[in-house]
């Protein structure tokens, strides 16, 4: 989806402030009990490079080989935090992509964790409301010029962590 609309993102006016906003979760920041792997996921510059590993992922799995990537989580949990560590990925290789020197970011590529809210999927059980997990939502799109530099980050609660 955000390849499709990226002409029209990159054509909006900059003193717009223009902000891609991914909702993201902590799962996808150590998916693995492999540090390497880990590694490998935050230092890619290129899509190609996620392209790569998503390829050698469905290898694996295509022939039963899902335990290559020592999966840190519940194994009921595999896709959901494999979709989170590509959607880090690939919001921290947008971010490079889109600004190719932090002196002129134009547009700000980020992702939030809004927590553990009671939705339907989490339940009653949930901590928070669907309301305090938008806070960082919120805060995110309160970026003006002087805090362009912030992109390629994930937040939670009102804070900013690498990837």
């Amino acid at each position: 989806m955000t390849e499709t609309l990226l002409d029209l993102i990159i054509k909006s006016p900059k003193e717009t402030n223009p902000h891609i906003m991914f909702t993201n979760g902590f799962v996808g920041f150590n998916t693995f009990n492999n540090k390497e792997l880990n590694n490998s996921f935050k230092t890619i510059n290129h899509d190609y490079e996620i392209f790569n590993l998503y390829n050698n992922l469905l290898h694996d799995l295509s022939i039963e080989k899902e335990n290559n990537w020592d999966y840190k989580y519940f194994k009921i949990c595999f896709s959901y935090g494999l979709s989170k560590v590509f959607l880090n990925s690939y919001m921290k290789s947008l971010s490079k992509r889109l600004n190719k020197s932090e002196e002129n970011i134009d547009i700000m590529v980020n992702s939030f964790n809004p927590g553990w809210c009671k939705t339907e999927m989490a339940g009653d059980k949930a901590p928070m409301t669907v309301e305090e997990g938008c806070l960082n939502a919120e805060y995110m799109d309160t970026f003006g010029v002087k805090e362009k530099k912030y992109t390629g980050l994930i937040f939670e609660k009102m804070k900013k962590f690498e990837f």
